[in-house]
């Protein structure tokens, strides 16, 4: 993401506008995970693999919101917050497969509905994103 960001800025393209379309493009490829099966799910994981590190331009969004003494805090607490998430999702799916299971749910169809409802999160948390009005850099004024 590092090596690419400054060409693609050179063009015009914004770390906010890459981390947009990874989400988006990270979402559309989940989704396609959740619906194919087998051999067709090929694509979506190589489109999944290709967009989700751009999702990293968040630090650099977080390290460009806030005054320079701050940025690492910043970005240690976003590291944090991804960290605990990443668990804490990994294991509410893990008790939510469980319990479906228990309920006489076969276990692909369990998978099925805990990857759907984290489809339904992120498909949220994306619309969320992209509807938020646009940040002002910390000093600056907006354009009048």
């Amino acid at each position: 993401m590092g090596f690419a960001a400054t060409p693609l800025q050179r063009r015009g393209i914004t770390d906010a506008m890459l981390v947009r379309l990874a989400a988006v493009g990270a979402l559309t490829a989940f989704g396609a995970i959740n619906l194919l099966a087998g051999a067709q799910q090929v694509w979506p994981w190589l489109l999944l693999g290709f967009v989700f590190p751009l999702c990293n331009g968040a630090y650099a969004l977080v390290a460009h919101a806030l005054p320079l003494q701050l940025s690492g805090r910043a970005n240690t607490a976003l590291n944090l917050a991804a960290f605990a998430g990443a668990f804490a999702l990994q294991w509410g799916l893990g008790v939510l497969v469980d319990a479906l299971r228990a309920e006489g749910f076969a276990p692909a169809s369990a998978y099925r509905i805990a990857f759907a409802l984290l489809f339904a999160l992120q498909a949220a948390a994306v619309a969320w994103m992209l509807s938020a009005p646009r940040a002002q850099r910390p000093g600056t004024q907006a354009p009048g």
